[in-house]
């Protein structure tokens, strides 16, 4: 609350009665001076969000001509579990193309996240899968490894892959989602590393059991 605002005053005095844990939100009346407030507030910024689309879908709800102002419920909600955490794992390019490279998608589904009190995303490469495995010059130019390099992988679609990772993180900062990353296969797809796997296609090349533990 700015200094000085009503906000602060209510804060200082109790009125509001938010507690000071993680990610509470609050929605209350109060009256001051004959004038009625709707306060939205949180405990921090994850809170106020919560409050602020607590609102929103109330608002959206109402049917045609109604007064949004009285019709609006006060609530104050705390999480029961501090860690509430999505898991995604990427396990094939034609599934990826149009969701891991689409930030529309991303929109949506983060959106879709934070309205739902999610407050954590884990995302993971390489899970029983050779795709992505390892992820890293799907993404980046490995120095010091200049024939590490995913067969077929054109320098525009590994930018691509870099900025889609980018944005997933950004988006996720911007929502207070914690973002994670989860790298399940770091060596090369080869027998000795994967045993009986070893089957499914082999993407990266110049990636042996040798310079892998470089």
């Amino acid at each position: 609350a700015m200094p000085g605002s009503k906000l602060a005053a209510w804060a200082r005095s109790g009125r509001l009665g938010v507690p000071e844990d993680s990610e509470v939100l609050c929605v209350k009346r109060l009256s001051d001076d004959g004038t009625d407030y709707l306060v939205i507030t949180g405990s921090d910024a994850t809170g106020l969000m919560y409050a602020l689309l607590e609102a929103e879908e109330e608002v959206l709800a109402l049917s045609q001509g109604s007064d949004w102002f009285t019709s609006i419920k006060e609530v104050s909600e705390e999480p029961a579990n501090s860690m509430r955490r999505m898991r995604i794992m990427l396990h094939h390019e034609a599934n990826e193309n149009d969701t891991y490279l689409n930030p529309d998608y991303w929109d949506w589904y983060l959106d879709l996240l934070v309205r739902n009190r999610f407050n954590a995303l884990n995302l993971v490469f390489s899970h029983q899968t050779s795709y992505m495995a390892p992820m890293y010059p799907w993404h980046l130019k490995v120095p010091g490894f200049p024939n590490v390099k995913v067969k077929g992988l054109s320098e525009e679609q590994r930018e691509k892959n870099l900025e889609a990772l980018r944005t997933i993180s950004r988006k996720c900062s911007e929502l207070g989602l914690e973002f994670t990353i989860g790298i399940w296969q770091q060596l090369p797809w080869i027998k000795e590393f994967v045993g009986t796997r070893e089957d499914q296609p082999v993407y990266v090349e110049g990636l042996n059991a040798d310079n892998a533990r470089e």
